[in-house]
């Protein structure tokens, strides 16, 4: 059974493989398994002494929380996450966390998100994050968007289709090309006549 090959991995296959486990689990909408594998993978990770592991686990952890609303606990595994990073000094792994810092806030206090958002932007641009970069743009026209200030959005998600042309990634610059449309009509649709 995949439990009994689970136990007889190194951990570090262990915590990889019971991390996935948790991720389909969630897009099972199985939250309650979901939450089972991503304690076991920590644990996992731990024992074995891996913070990068232990910080990625944070990191899926955090986005299961969040998923089902529990934003303080999200903002907890995040804030752990964000200290194993910085701790081992991984740019991208500071970059993914701050963004996901900056979208829990969002979904509770968008006004509050945007400073977090700001400094998530900051950061993975002095990295060269260039999809996390793209990912916070995306982030941030969104927030905004949710605070009535379309036109800010607009030139955040122009920003993140321009970026995520130059990287190639064709999934980011179809979402930034999507919402960069939306908010184009709503712009159009808010000046008078």
């Amino acid at each position: 059974s995949c439990e009994a090959s689970l136990a007889m991995d190194d951990p570090a296959t262990a915590a990889s493989t019971l991390g996935r486990l948790g991720l389909i689990h969630e897009k099972l909408g199985d939250f309650a398994r979901a939450f089972q594998y991503h304690e076991r993978a920590l644990r996992a990770a731990r024992d074995r002494g891996d913070r990068k592991l232990v910080c990625a686990v944070l990191n899926l952890t955090g986005n299961a929380y969040l998923q089902v609303g529990e934003f303080d606990r999200a903002l907890s595994c995040y804030q752990q996450s964000l200290a194993q990073a910085r701790e081992i000094g991984h740019p991208h792994d500071i970059g993914l966390v701050l963004q996901n810092i900056g979208l829990a806030r969002a979904s509770r206090d968008p006004e509050a998100a945007v400073p977090s958002l700001l400094d998530a932007l900051r950061f993975s641009e002095e990295a060269g994050l260039s999809n996390v970069v793209v990912e916070t743009l995306l982030t941030l026209a969104t927030t905004l968007t949710q605070l009535g200030r379309s036109d800010e959005a607009l030139g955040y998600a122009t920003r993140a289709l321009s970026m995520a042309e130059s990287s190639g990634s064709a999934r980011l610059a179809g979402t930034a090309t999507a919402m960069r449309e939306t908010l184009r009509q709503v712009s159009a649709e808010s000046l008078p006549p």
